[in-house]
């Protein structure tokens, strides 16, 4: 995968939204008060303005095959280098799983508040800098789910899922593991 310069992060995105919607319970959502199952969920990511040093969200639509994903990450990314918005591209999907990276840095878990919205069931995943380990390049992961539809069983297999699309493809000499953790999140105002 070296010899074709791809993006890692276009790589990871796509296998953590392929994982993702291999998991029915990872799709709900509320509207309207009712519990909704999309059919898929498009990545909504954040991407690192350096010039001044805030990050914006841009998503990707029709996630068929890695390359694909990999030219229209390369072609947003360039497209939207110098915009300030945090949400450049206008109003984001309403079916999205919100991916972040951290590559600065490796953590064994990681934290994040989502807002005021308690009903809000949108999957958020980070990942962290990756780091060599004997012969492994290891990874963080993390995923924030609502308890409300999603228990350890679904996270176990969406971590599952995952390792197997990574594994699925020897990167540099190095197999991949992915080191995880998950959060839950409980409130009073979601049916269980």
């Amino acid at each position: 995968m070296q010899d074709e310069s791809i993006s890692f992060y276009a790589y990871s995105i796509f296998n953590l939204t392929r994982s993702v919607n291999k998991i029915p319970n990872l799709r709900y959502a509320h509207i309207d008060k009712q519990l909704v199952e999309w059919q898929e969920l498009v990545p909504t990511f954040t991407n690192f303005n350096q010039e001044t040093e805030l990050f914006y969200s841009l998503w990707l639509e029709g996630l068929t095959d890695y390359k694909s994903v990999d030219r229209e990450y390369k072609k947003l990314i360039k497209e939207y280098a110098n915009k300030t918005g945090i949400a450049p591209m206008g109003v984001v999907p309403p079916n999205v799983v919100n991916i972040s990276s951290i590559p600065w840095m490796h953590f064994e878990h990681f934290s994040s508040q989502s807002g005021a919205n308690k009903n809000n069931l949108t999957p958020l995943i980070t990942s962290g800098k990756y780091e060599k380990v004997g012969s492994q390049l290891q990874m963080p992961v993390n995923i924030k789910i609502h308890h409300a539809t999603v228990d350890a069983y679904h996270v176990t297999l969406f971590f599952k899922i995952l390792q197997r699309f990574v594994f699925s493809v020897l990167i540099s000499s190095y197999w991949w593991h992915i080191t995880t953790s998950y959060v839950f999140l409980h409130n009073k105002e979601t049916p269980h």
